[in-house]
């Protein structure tokens, strides 16, 4: 075996065997993510909402704290995104009359902008090829253990089920198969060069991807932030991959026999 993919084996067994909880994981990454696009998706709402009705009645530093436990509600599903108008319009004591298809579309745009991501750091070359290899099956993981967590393979399931229809692959079903795996990884990372190169921004990548896994739930607001969550894993703790991709490169150029010792090791 090539000793450039065997140190890429060994160096994804190492890090597979010592991970922990993928679910742990998973809720991390939503924690961080949305907790850094808070601030953002706040002022995106207010904007939105400046010309309606409701404007009026919103107090901003008490708002603020609710839009935060709304957010903190979102993730730990408490409440789902579809609810956020309701809860929105309880939280002011105003009646449904308030309620609007534009209103409707400020609450998308505050949720959804929660789950905004960012380009990666690092440029097109073959060490982002090296490090879509290491990532994949673990970023891969944590997006069908988000769309789990939040119950949307399971409500697809028992629809399907009430409506006598055939009952859709849950991702990993789908993507048991080491081809439809490699698909996904060559998918990935053509997109992932559009977006380094600016042919595309990191949001329309996360709608992509969406649409090429999900299609099924393309309705459900987790299919597009569980796929968020993919791209974030991917190409988050920048630092650590160069550093990992530098140690790589040092280890190629370690003395064979000492090399070698290792890669039996693993």
């Amino acid at each position: 075996m090539h000793y450039g993919l065997q140190i890429i084996l060994c160096v994804g067994l190492i890090f597979s065997t010592t991970a922990v909880l993928i679910t742990d994981i998973n809720i991390d990454i939503i924690k961080d993510l949305s907790f850094n696009n808070l601030q953002g998706a706040k002022n995106e709402f207010y904007k939105c909402a400046v010309n309606l009705d409701i404007n009026a009645h919103i107090k901003k530093d008490i708002f603020n704290e609710f839009l935060t436990t709304l957010k903190d509600d979102i993730i730990f599903r408490e409440i789902h995104p579809s609810e956020t108008s309701i809860k929105i319009l309880k939280f002011l004591n105003l009646n449904k009359f308030y309620n609007s298809e534009e209103f409707e579309n400020c609450c998308t745009i505050f949720h959804s902008s929660l789950f905004k991501v960012e380009k990666p750091m690092f440029e097109e070359s073959d060490d982002m090829n090296i490090v879509i290899y290491l990532r994949f099956a673990k970023s891969f993981d944590t997006m069908c253990d988000c769309l789990e967590y939040y119950n949307t393979t399971e409500k697809l399931i028992e629809d399907a089920r009430l409506h006598d229809k055939p009952e859709p692959y849950s991702c990993r079903e789908e993507y048991s198969q080491k081809k439809r795996q490699q698909y996904l990884r060559e998918y990935t990372i053509y997109y992932l060069n559009k977006v380094i190169s600016g042919d595309i921004t990191p949001n329309e990548m996360v709608i992509e991807i969406k649409e090429y896994l999900h299609q099924y739930i393309d309705t459900d607001p987790f299919a597009t932030y569980c796929s968020a969550v993919y791209y974030t894993s991917l190409i988050s703790n920048v630092d650590d991959l160069k550093n990992l991709l530098k140690d790589i490169e040092i280890f190629k150029k370690t003395d064979g026999y000492i090399k070698q010792d290792f890669l039996i090791s693993c």
